[in-house]
């Protein structure tokens, strides 16, 4: 079953100005996409079916923004674009694969 959910004007244009920042991270993004759709009468079901989310998902978003509005965008504890690799283990796999591409390169050219 749909809920209703709608901003105000100033609540669209804050969540359409995230998404206009290039520099923002993508899962703000994301959830203000989700919002913005949602305020346009799209189920969430829809919404989740459009974004490749669990219905769940989007109407947890719904319920962070009707309590905590535009800073339910960002997600405490989250790190961003932190991987499961050290930076020596980052470095070691980057040469590692230069030597490949240069090897296969190498072995492409003398058949």
């Amino acid at each position: 079953m749909s809920r209703s959910f709608s901003l105000s004007p100033s609540e669209r244009r804050e969540l359409a100005a995230t998404l206009r920042r290039h520099k923002e991270d993508g899962l703000v993004v994301r959830r203000a996409n989700g919002l913005l759709l949602l305020d346009k009468g799209w189920p969430a079901v829809r919404v989740a079916d459009a974004l490749f989310l669990d219905t769940g998902t989007v109407r947890a978003w719904r319920r962070s923004y009707e309590a905590d509005g535009i800073s339910s965008l960002e997600i405490s504890g989250y790190s961003k674009r932190e991987g499961h690799l050290s930076f020596e283990q980052e470095a070691e796999l980057q040469v590692h694969l230069t030597a490949q591409t240069v090897h296969c390169v190498y072995s492409r050219k003398s058949k």
